[in-house]
């Protein structure tokens, strides 16, 4: 697994490295972090400058900015791989992620009150998505569209409120792991 440094960017053009922890993007990733965390909470100004090309990097960390949307102008990152939203009020995942065809790995965990069949449906629309992690998210239950993720090999559920795991996560063909620490299951839902 590779680790890559959090840096906090005003832009996409001006960086600014901060002594933050690294985080782990997990095996496979590839590209920089060029667009993350702006500086002032929901200032999305930086993807008016960032027409989806690969000038905006790969990686957009929006982690703990107390976000309770995304703006639609998030489908202009056609090249984003890697999406970090852990720890915000999202309310509601656009649909305009639904247009992010280059996205691999997402992470809304630490959103509890996101609707996750939605979340779901919004996903299932990315062919190369083969990351989400929905922890720490006080999920009861695990939606049964989640089989409807077919590109999925790293499923993260840990820290939630789950007793058992829906029939469906066995129609997931390309899962490799699947992350449950930390919540109470005692067997698969039928």
């Amino acid at each position: 697994m590779q680790r890559v440094p959090l840096r906090t960017f005003e832009s996409c053009y001006s960086l600014e490295e901060t002594d933050e922890h690294a985080i782990d993007l997990g095996a496979g990733f590839s590209g920089g972090v060029v667009c993350a965390r702006p500086k002032r909470s929901g200032d999305f100004s930086f993807l008016a400058r960032c027409p989806g090309e690969s000038s905006c990097g790969s990686t957009l960390i929006l982690d703990k900015t107390s976000l309770d949307t995304l703006p639609p102008e998030i489908g202009r990152l056609k090249n984003l791989k890697v999406l970090l939203l852990h720890r915000n009020s999202l309310k509601k995942l656009p649909d305009e992620v639904a247009s992010l065809q280059s996205l691999e790995a997402i992470y809304p965990g630490g959103s509890p009150d996101l609707n996750f069949s939605r979340v779901i449906e919004v996903l299932a629309k990315l062919p190369l998505l083969e990351g989400v992690g929905l922890d720490d998210n006080q999920m009861g239950k695990v939606p049964a569209n989640i089989g409807r993720l077919q590109a999925c090999k790293r499923l993260g559920l840990s820290s939630n409120r789950l007793t058992a795991l829906p029939a469906e996560i066995g129609s997931l063909a390309s899962l490799a792991s699947i992350s449950t620490r930390n919540n109470s299951i005692t067997g698969t839902a039928c």
